[in-house]
């Protein structure tokens, strides 16, 4: 429902640095958002990486939520931020019912199943 008057809704989106979540999310601004809603953008990271040497993930969580809070302002969209350190789904699911989420957008990460249960996904 697309109507100014439509009630507002709280969307979660789970932000990764991947092409597919900025796919998910340029969706879903085309498709599925409204003016009046607001989105919720969560980004789970790891304590430690098994196969990712010396990055700091803390900071590389910050910079993918300045990514996706940039794109919210430029394309005007209400957004919360949720970074939390800890299992991705999780944490999603706790962002969800925090914020009394009525939809969750997540794209995927393009994992195959070997990789995907190494490294973990959503």
């Amino acid at each position: 429902d697309s109507r100014p008057d439509a009630p507002a809704r709280n969307i979660l989106f789970a932000a990764c640095d991947s092409a597919e979540s900025r796919a998910a999310f340029s969706w879903s601004r085309a498709n599925l958002l409204r003016q009046q809603d607001t989105v919720v953008l969560v980004h789970a990271y790891a304590k430690d990486r098994v196969f990712g040497g010396n990055v700091n993930v803390l900071a590389e969580g910050k910079r993918v939520m300045a990514e996706f809070e940039a794109l919210c302002r430029d394309r005007e969209v209400q957004f919360r931020s949720v970074l939390a350190q800890g299992d991705a789904a999780r944490i999603v699911a706790a962002a969800a019912q925090a914020n009394r989420c009525d939809l969750c957008v997540m794209g995927c990460r393009g994992l195959g199943p070997v990789k995907r249960a190494l490294v973990g996904s959503v």
